[in-house]
């Protein structure tokens, strides 16, 4: 293979790029594309969180600011696709599927934390929902009570940072559950899971919520304390380390 690639990838990543860069130029252009790709013999992922390997990734590169994992085949449906599929010839069906769907996702086990990646501090600054300004956060807390965040008592859950029926791969025969957009994973306080799972509006996290059978937590004061933290840590003009910690700037 003749190509510029050959400088710095290997024959065979420099094939890959090449299969794989019709679709990912597409992808570019178009944010509402799922951000993972299917090839016949490989999946491809190239999303800036894609750095977590395990057993089943066989090769993982950058090319171009774009990260390509090679990964195990499973010829599996997506849950969304199961629910919806043809063999579902009833609205009963349907719904039949989506609970043991939204079962068999909530019962997923936690993979194990010598797996997780370094803490990284997120950039939410892109977000329209969170406002990075300080000066915004002075005056919404001015005159206000300092909150007290008391999370203590409660136990941790380990949450896949994208519920979405499309991330998630389903064996019909055995209801076995496959993970498929990994790069993400949030370890928070029951309390935040338990309120964002029954706060959203969207039906199938509502679902898992049901088959989880846990109450909507009002731990509001904390929930709305944690808000303020992850405001200050939007930015890196915050001067915040990976870890959280402040960053001592020696001035000149």
């Amino acid at each position: 293979m003749s190509s510029p690639l050959d400088s710095s990838l290997t024959s065979k990543q420099a094939e890959i790029v090449t299969l794989c860069d019709n679709d990912v130029q597409i992808a570019l252009k178009n944010y509402s594309i799922p951000r993972v790709l299917f090839f016949q013999t490989c999946v491809v992922k190239f999303n800036t969180d894609a750095d977590l390997l395990n057993e089943e990734v066989y090769e993982c590169f950058s090319w171009n600011g774009i990260h390509y994992l090679v990964m195990e085949k499973i010829d599996l449906p997506t849950v969304e696709t199961w629910i919806s599929d043809s063999d579902a010839c009833n609205e009963a069906e349907e719904q039949s599927r989506f609970d043991m769907a939204c079962k068999a996702v909530a019962n997923v086990p936690p993979i194990s934390l010598h797996s997780l990646p370094s803490c990284r501090r997120r950039d939410w600054s892109h977000r329209r929902q969170v406002r990075p300004d300080p000066k915004l956060l002075i005056a919404v807390l001015r005159g206000a009570p300092p909150l007290v965040l008391n999370i203590a008592h409660e136990p941790l859950v380990m949450v896949q940072g994208d519920i979405n029926p499309r991330n998630f791969l389903i064996d019909p025969e055995t209801l076995h559950v496959t993970i498929i957009d990994f790069g993400c994973i949030s370890i928070l306080p029951r309390s935040f899971v338990s309120f964002t799972l029954h706060a959203t509006r969207d039906n199938f996290i509502n679902g898992i919520a049901k088959s989880l059978g846990w109450e909507r937590s009002e731990n509001l004061e904390a929930l709305v304390a944690a808000t303020g933290i992850y405001a200050q840590m939007a930015g890196k003009r915050f001067g915040l380390d990976e870890r959280g910690l402040p960053v001592h700037v020696q001035k000149a």
